[in-house]
C-alpha cells in the first residue's frame, strides 16, 4: 500500500473572517493544556541599549511585551534592543500554547546599563561585523563558498550573516601573556545568534595549523569550543596535559545559541584550565595545560548564523594579513603568479593527498625540489621560494587539495573579501506534518485493523496561523481557531478517531492551516487503509 503526503499552497480568499470551533461527535480532540506561567527571569545586557532575557518555562512559544512592541519567542529567552541604556525597561513574559492562548504574565524590570556584561580585558578594536566592509582582508581569510556570506538586519544595523557552511580564519594571532587577576593568560570573545540546526565551532589552532583546509579533522593541539542549540562543548586535544584543576560550571539556564537574540561566549585560557564563559556564567571547563603560547583562532559555521562580534584579549599583537592562492587537482597544479609575490615575506604550499596513494609526496617547483612536512595525518606543507615567480607546482602523487598561502609585509592589503550583500531575513518556511497510527501501533505502509482507535498528530511549525483544519475523504472533523488570546503559534494537536467509522479500503486525510488575513493556506494530506477483517 502506498502512503502519500503532500504540502500544497493555496489562497485562502474565500475562509471567513474568524473560523468557527467545530468538533465532529466522532472524533475525541485533545484539548491544549493551560499555558503556565514562566519563572526564574534573569536579565543581562550585551550592549548598552539591549537587553537579554530568560526564564524557566517548558511552553511551545512566549510573547514578550515591552513599551510598543511585541514579540514571540519559541525558546525561553528574547533579546530586545533600541533601549535606553539608563532607563528601566519593563517586560511582560507569557507563556502561550498551541491554540493561542496566554499565561499570565511574568514581570521583568531591568536597566541595560546596570546588567551589562562587561568585556574591558579585551584588546581594542574590537571586529563588530556591523557593514558590508566589516570583514577587512588584513583581518580574516574566507574559508568555504563567500556566497554564503551576507548581512543580516539587527536592532538599528547589521550583522554578519552565513546561509550555508563557511567559516573566517583570523590572521591576528593571540599571544599568552602574564596571568591577569583571574589567572588568565589569554581570551577569545564570540557573540553570535543561531536557529535550530546551527552549529559555530570556534577553534584555537597552534600555529602554523591555521593553513590547514577546511574542513578538516580535530587539529593537534587545538581548542575547539562548540555552539549549538543544545548547548555548549568545549573540548581539547585528549594528547594535551591534563591537570587537577576543578572549576564549578554556573547556574545558566541555557548554554547554546539561541535563533530570537544573542549571546557572548568568551573561552579564557589559564595555566591549568580552559573555561568557557557565556554571558559571564561558566558553561564548560577543560583541566589542561596548554603548550602553546600563540594560536590563530577559526570560526567555522553549519547552518544559518549571525555573528555580532570578535575580540581577543592577550598581549597586542598586529595581523599577519595572509591571501590564498587556489591551485588544481592532480599531480599538475599550476602555477603561482608573479603578483601573488610581491608583497610576501613567505609562501607555504598545502597539500592534502590522494587517500590512494601508495608512495611519498615529492613537490617541484620550477625545478626545484621542496622538502615537505607533515603538518598532520592528512596534510603536508613545503615552503616556497620567493625568487621563482610563475613557476609550476608539480607532484609525484596526485592531491586532492592544494593552495598557498602568501603571508604578506605588515600593513600590506591582501585581496579584497567579497562586499557582503543584504540578506533577506529568515522566513519561517516549516511545512506542517501529518502523522497517523493505529493504537495497536500498526502505522500506514500496513493495513490499520477494523477495530480500536487511529491518532491522527497535527505538527504546525509556522506560527503565523489562526486555524488548523482537519479533514477526511472530504469530510471536515475539525476547525480549530488557534487565536484564543493573540496570533497563533507553533504546536502539536491531536485527534483520535474510531476504525469503526470506516469502511474497508483506503482513506484520505488532509489538514489546512489557515494563515491570517485571507494569506497562502498550506495543506498536507496522508493515506491509510483499514484491511475488512479482524
Amino acid at each position: 500500500m502506498i502512503v502519500v503526503a503532500t504540502a500544497v499552497v493555496l489562497r485562502h480568499e474565500s475562509a471567513p473572517e474568524r473560523p468557527e470551533r467545530f468538533v465532529d461527535p466522532s472524533i475525541e480532540l485533545v484539548e491544549a493544556a493551560a499555558p503556565e506561567k514562566p519563572g526564574n527571569p534573569r536579565a543581562s545586557a550585551l550592549d548598552p541599549d539591549t537587553l537579554q532575557l530568560a526564564w524557566s518555562g517548558s511552553a511551545e512559544a512566549y510573547e514578550v511585551r515591552w513599551g510598543d512592541h511585541t514579540q514571540v519567542v519559541t525558546s525561553p529567552e528574547a533579546e530586545l534592543t533600541g533601549l535606553d541604556p539608563d532607563d528601566e525597561a519593563e517586560v511582560e513574559i507569557r507563556s502561550v500554547n498551541p491554540v493561542g492562548r496566554r499565561s499570565d504574565p511574568l514581570t521583568v524590570a531591568a536597566i541595560p546599563r546596570k546588567v551589562l556584561v562587561s568585556k574591558d580585558k579585551l584588546i581594542e578594536p574590537i571586529d563588530r561585523f556591523d557593514g558590508p566592509e566589516s570583514l577587512d582582508p588584513r583581518q580574516w581569510r574566507v574559508l568555504g563558498d563567500p556566497a554564503c556570506l551576507g548581512l543580516r538586519p539587527f536592532g538599528t544595523g547589521k550583522r554578519l550573516d552565513f546561509k550555508c557552511a563557511a567559516g573566517l580564519q583570523a590572521n591576528k594571532p593571540l599571544r599568552l601573556g602574564v596571568p591577569d587577576s583571574d589567572g588568565v593568560t589569554g581570551r577569545v570573545m564570540i557573540t553570535a545568534a543561531g536557529g535550530q540546526q546551527s552549529h559555530v565551532q570556534l577553534e584555537l589552532l597552534p600555529e602554523p595549523l591555521q593553513d590547514l583546509p577546511w574542513p578538516m579533522g580535530p587539529a593537534p593541539g587545538a581548542v575547539s569550543l562548540d555552539l549549538s542549540s543544545q548547548g555548549t562543548r568545549l573540548t581539547a586535544d585528549p594528547k594535551l596535559p591534563t591537570t587537577e584543576k576543578l572549576i564549578a560550571l554556573g547556574d545558566a539556564p541555557a548554554t547554546g545559541l539561541a535563533p530570537d537574540s544573542r549571546h557572548r561566549w568568551e573561552v579564557r585560557i589559564m595555566k591549568d584550565a580552559i573555561v568557557a564563559v557565556r554571558d559571564g556564567v561558566v558553561v564548560a571547563a577543560e583541566a589542561v595545560a596548554v603548550p602553546w603560547t600563540v594560536v590563530r583562532p577559526r570560526i567555522m559555521v553549519e547552518g544559518e548564523a549571525m555573528l555580532d562580534s570578535f575580540g581577543l584579549g592577550g598581549v597586542p599583537e598586529r595581523e599577519v594579513p595572509a591571501t590564498v592562492v587556489p591551485l588544481r587537482e592532480g599531480t599538475d597544479l599550476g602555477s603561482v603568479p608573479r603578483q601573488a609575490l610581491e608583497d610576501a615575506v613567505s609562501a607555504r604550499l598545502i597539500l592534502v593527498p590522494n587517500p590512494r596513494n601508495t608512495q611519498p609526496i615529492t613537490v617541484d617547483f620550477g625545478g626545484v625540489a621542496l622538502p615537505t612536512k607533515k603538518l598532520t595525518e592528512d596534510a603536508l606543507a613545503a615552503d616556497l621560494p620567493l625568487n621563482r615567480t610563475d613557476a609550476v607546482v608539480r607532484t609525484n602523487q596526485p592531491v586532492a587539495i592544494g593552495y598557498v598561502v602568501v603571508v604578506c609585509k605588515p600593513g600590506a592589503r591582501p585581496g579584497a573579501l567579497p562586499r557582503l550583500p543584504d540578506h533577506e531575513p529568515a522566513a519561517n518556511k516549516v511545512l506542517p506534518k501529518l502523522t497517523i497510527m493505529h493504537d495497536s501501533g500498526v502505522r500506514p505502509g500496513t493495513q490499520f485493523p477494523p477495530t480500536g482507535r487511529i491518532l491522527v498528530t497535527a505538527e504546525i511549525g509556522n506560527g503565523r496561523h489562526e486555524a488548523i483544519q482537519i479533514e477526511v475523504d472530504g469530510k471536515r472533523l475539525l476547525m480549530l481557531p488557534t487565536t484564543e488570546d493573540g496570533p497563533g503559534v507553533s504546536g502539536r494537536h491531536e485527534i483520535w478517531l474510531r476504525t469503526t467509522d470506516f469502511t474497508a479500503g483506503g482513506h484520505r486525510l488532509k489538514l489546512t492551516v489557515l494563515p491570517p488575513d485571507h494569506g497562502e493556506a498550506v495543506t498536507t494530506e496522508a493515506v491509510f487503509e483499514v484491511r475488512a477483517t479482524a
